[in-house]
């Protein structure tokens, strides 16, 4: 079921404007695409990696080693970081995330109060709402750059 939701973001956030795309030119497509997709690499996963989930599988070293796929791949994120990996985008989207769960997150931390706990796997305790907020936007920066 996630990856079917992970199909429709990609058609909703990247997609293809140009209707030309099978995949991902109509959210049906694209919903049953990652669904498939979600399937299949689950269950590859499972065949190749067992119960070690941190070993890399063979055909990550394959897939990187092609230029063709490198030249591809780093085309498509200089694309993506002028629009939905932009940082403005993507701060603006924290920021309006923010906005639409500020009551919410005050009824969560009163129900569970679990800001000044650590919480796996989360590797940072902020002790406060706006600590977290600070931590993840600092974090993404970095790994942007």
């Amino acid at each position: 079921m996630t990856e079917a939701k992970l199909g429709f973001a990609y058609y909703a956030l990247i997609g293809c404007n140009s209707g030309t795309c099978a995949i991902t030119s109509s959210p049906l497509n694209s919903t049953a695409y990652g669904a498939l997709i979600g399937l299949v690499w689950g269950w590859q996963m499972d065949v190749e990696l067992g119960e070690d989930y941190f070993k890399i599988p063979f055909w990550w070293y394959r897939i990187w080693n092609d230029e063709t796929f490198r030249i591809a791949f780093n085309q498509r994120w200089q694309e993506l970081r002028q629009t939905v990996f932009s940082e403005e985008y993507i701060m603006n989207m924290i920021d309006s995330t923010i906005a639409v769960i500020d009551e919410a997150q005050i009824r969560n931390f009163q129900r569970w109060p679990i800001l000044d706990q650590y919480v796996w796997p989360n590797a940072y305790v902020g002790g406060s709402y706006e600590n977290e907020i600070d931590y993840l936007t600092n974090w993404i920066t970095a790994r942007l750059d």
